[in-house]
């Protein structure tokens, strides 16, 4: 079997790039794959390209790792790799928004962002040589249900993934052994972390940090819609983009910096406005920016809630007791709370009104909107006023009255006060300011 399987390979056509050294590589990893399967190795990595002399082999340079597999399967496990395909015609697929991407095999979900790198190094390649690629994509296939994934490497040291999918059964998720810490941002759906024991549904929040050669699992709800951004951060983004001492990095973030560890180590965080805005930016952000654009757009907004995030965990620790003790319908009304504050900020329900529309009781209601969001009821709604308010002074159109009754305050002079406590400046201020910028 496996002799034919050689004879067939050998036999079938293969594409026009691959030259002589690449193809005695292939055949050398078909011999040792052969060879672990005879001999009963439990696992072996293989590599090909990137010692050939006198011969620019950057493009070949795919490291293959695989387990010894039953013959049908070695096809796959090549193919996964990019083992038989031409790196010079890598599958690119154009989306609806003309937004291109670099196509990977489903399997490629389970392996590690540091064994992405390659695939990261082509993408820079393609864009380098005119091919404006956004990043990788990976569909869900047909028989496990709908959507993709994408990924993007944004900087050295930090990788952005988003989701917007649906599977047919529930998914575990296998997180390789990275030494990364992740924060995963779920928009909607229900996800569900093994390691902690902490169910996320509707929108929530989970930072993991990851020591080395530690891994764990997290599932998806099976047929439930899921929209979700993970962002990845290597050790050395906290230290040197963000100029943080390890020791001054808060928990559960600084676990990442313990080498030694032995399990990871992770929280529900605080999911503000702040974050859900950022991250439904970063999701929505592949139909409005060009190759160099979006890559940049990505690492400012992965900036901006890794800063939210750590400043909300310098102040206070992330309590994941809490929403552990919470039913999942109980956050599935915090939820609704929020979507009720966002659709009538300008005439919020009172805390009494809006605990019986979602049908708890107002302590509950107080307690987990706190942890869930990490602001208060009001806050939150101040807050939705204020981000309006100024939005309509950028554009101009109105009067500072009119933006006033706009946003819901009854005399403009309340406005004022609230709006120079909340900014540090009036609106009239803000109104030059945003003018001044526009005229930059």
């Amino acid at each position: 079997m496996i002799a034919a399987f050689i004879i067939s390979s050998l036999v079938s056509p293969l594409p026009t790039a691959l030259d002589g050294a690449r193809l005695w590589s292939v055949l050398l990893i078909l011999l040792r794959i052969a060879l672990c399967l005879t001999l009963g190795t439990s696992r072996q990595a293989f590599y090909w390209g990137g010692n050939s002399r006198g011969r620019n082999n950057s493009q070949h340079t795919i490291p293959i790792e695989t387990v010894c597999l039953p013959m049908g399967d070695v096809c796959d496990a090549l193919r996964k790799s990019g083992g038989l395909m031409s790196e010079s015609d890598p599958r690119i697929e154009t989306d609806g928004s003309g937004a291109q991407w670099l196509l990977l095999p489903y399997e490629t979900l389970d392996g590690s962002m540091a064994a992405m790198s390659s695939q990261f190094d082509l993408v820079d390649q393609l864009a380098a040589s005119g091919r404006p690629v956004l990043g990788v994509r990976i569909h869900i296939p047909d028989d496990l249900g709908e959507g993709s994934w994408q990924v993007t490497r944004t900087s050295p040291f930090m990788c952005v993934m988003t989701a917007n999918g649906r599977y047919n059964e529930t998914r575990v998720m296998r997180v390789a052994e990275d030494r990364l810490a992740k924060a995963r941002i779920l928009l909607s759906g229900r996800l569900h972390q093994l390691s902690a024991q902490i169910t996320l549904e509707g929108t929530g929040a989970f930072l993991e940090a990851y020591p080395e050669n530690v891994s764990s699992d997290y599932e998806l709800a099976a047929g439930v819609p899921f929209r979700l951004v993970v962002l990845n951060w290597d050790p050395r983004f906290f230290t040197e983009q963000l100029g943080i001492p390890p020791e001054r990095v808060p928990p559960p973030v600084d676990h990442v910096f313990r080498e030694s560890a032995l399990r990871t180590r992770g929280s529900v965080t605080t999911l503000g406005p702040d974050i859900l805005r950022g991250a439904n930016d970063i999701l929505n952000a592949g139909n409005r920016f060009s190759r160099e654009l979006y890559s940049a757009y990505l690492d400012s907004k992965g900036r901006e809630i890794a800063c939210t995030i750590l400043a909300d965990l310098a102040v206070q620790k992330a309590s994941p007791k809490l929403t552990m003790k919470s039913s999942v319908r109980d956050l599935r009304r915090i939820d609704e709370a929020r979507d009720i504050l966002i659709e009538n900020y300008r005439n919020p329900p009172a805390i009494p009104t809006l605990a019986r529309r979602v049908g708890v009781n107002q302590t509950k209601l107080k307690a987990l909107f706190k942890t869930v969001y990490g602001m208060t009821v009001h806050e939150f709604t101040k807050r939705l006023r204020m981000e309006r308010a100024s939005e309509l002074l950028a554009k101009g159109d109105l009067t500072i009255a009119e933006i006033a009754y706009a946003v819901g305050y009854e005399f403009p002079a309340s406005f004022t006060h609230a709006f120079r406590k909340f900014y540090g400046h009036s609106p009239r201020q803000g109104r030059r300011a945003a003018a001044v910028k526009g005229e930059d």
